[in-house]
């Protein structure tokens, strides 16, 4: 079972009293199911809670639930929800286990997107790019496509042709800074699309190893780029180079990397079994963060998901421990409260975070 919570920004600054809230919000609120796959904040303060069994909206007061009719075009076209984006006008992106549809937040209708040549797949990611236009990765049929309006108002998804080859299954899509697109996929390699449509192998990472399987990039403010994956730790490459070279081999190959962030001079790096580590590059080594620092040596466990809040404070989503803030000011770690499971009697294992412009901080747990 998975619980989400909402505890507002002045939480912060008052986590060590012993008066704390939450507000735990589950299927007797309204939710379509327990099991969530995506959450996202809207630009009006909205809650979307992506479930296996439709979609919610959580106002602050009151959740509006969202399905599949078969019978009707403007509904979800599916109700397993595995991506939530808002784009910049004001549409909302959800990819699902079978296409992909955009719900508007100002005329509150649903629009089924078209695949062209094909049924609708299914949806790894979608990236909405710095120019506005947006794209999105499947698994399977044309691995990516560019979703955009036709002559007559409909959203339509178009192949986008990134590769002289056919690769079916993409996994992940990232822009950097000078707008290329890196596009990994589930088992040939990483690509990079340039500005100019130019599509070009990375070398330097599966060639080496077959079985390095990408599971995230991420960019620092001086343009260089870091990708994880199994069996290759954390790849680099600096703004202009084109070799790779491995950041702390020997410190950072037995982690299992689930996700890379970048954050004020630090890569803040996930793991499956051994919680958070975050790498300093102006001294270029490892900072191992603890659940406690009183206890030395404490695991934190596998790291889910992490974010930072307005006000600089990191939040962890840990499994099985619920979710910690790092305050930046303070220098030390905290666990935040969020109610016990009557089954376990822990927390649960946090799945997911996000903070909306209201300071209220979201949490998914199991």
């Amino acid at each position: 079972m998975r619980r989400l919570f909402a505890f507002s920004a002045f939480l912060f600054i008052s986590l060590l009293s012993p008066a704390q809230t939450s507000r735990l919000l589950n299927t007797k609120d309204g939710l379509c199911s327990t099991s969530l796959r995506a959450l996202t904040i809207d630009s009006d303060g909205n809650l979307w809670i992506g479930t296996q069994g439709g979609l919610n909206r959580y106002d602050g007061f009151s959740v509006s639930s969202y399905y599949h009719n078969p019978g009707k075009t403007s509904s979800l076209t599916n109700d397993v929800i595995q991506v939530l984006v808002e784009d910049d006008k004001r549409n909302l992106l959800i990819g699902t286990l079978n296409g992909i549809c955009v719900y508007s937040l100002d005329d509150r209708i649903f629009h089924e997107v078209v695949f062209t040549g094909g049924e609708a797949p299914n949806v790894s990611s979608i990236l909405v790019r710095h120019d506005g236009s947006v794209l999105a990765s499947t698994l399977g049929h044309a691995g990516v496509y560019r979703i955009e309006k036709n002559e007559n108002g409909d959203f339509m998804a178009s192949p986008l042709k990134w590769s002289e080859e056919p690769h079916k299954d993409v996994s992940g899509i990232f822009e950097d800074s000078s707008g290329n697109v890196w596009i990994w996929t589930d088992n040939d390699g990483v690509f990079t699309l340039a500005p100019d449509g130019t599509s070009t192998r990375v070398k330097g990472i599966s060639e080496n190893n077959e079985r390095a399987r990408i599971s995230s990039i991420c960019e620092d403010s001086f343009g260089t780029i870091y990708i994880a994956g199994r069996n290759i730790g954390i790849l680099t490459r600096n703004k202009g180079e084109i070799g790779f070279t491995q950041l702390l081999p020997e410190q950072l190959s037995r982690y299992m990397i689930t996700r890379l962030k970048y954050h004020k001079g630090h890569i803040y790096i996930c793991t499956q079994s051994d919680g958070i580590l975050a790498y300093s590059l102006e001294s270029g080594e490892l900072e191992p963060y603890e659940v406690n620092p009183k206890e030395s040596g404490q695991n934190p466990g596998r790291i889910y998901d992490m974010l930072f809040d307005q006000s600089d404070n990191l939040l962890l989503a840990l499994d099985h421990k619920g979710v910690q803030i790092y305050y930046s000011e303070n220098d030390f770690l905290t666990e935040i409260g969020l109610g016990e499971n009557s089954e376990t009697g822990s927390a649960g294992a946090t799945t997911y975070l996000s903070v909306n412009g209201k300071g209220q901080t979201w949490v998914s747990t199991e």
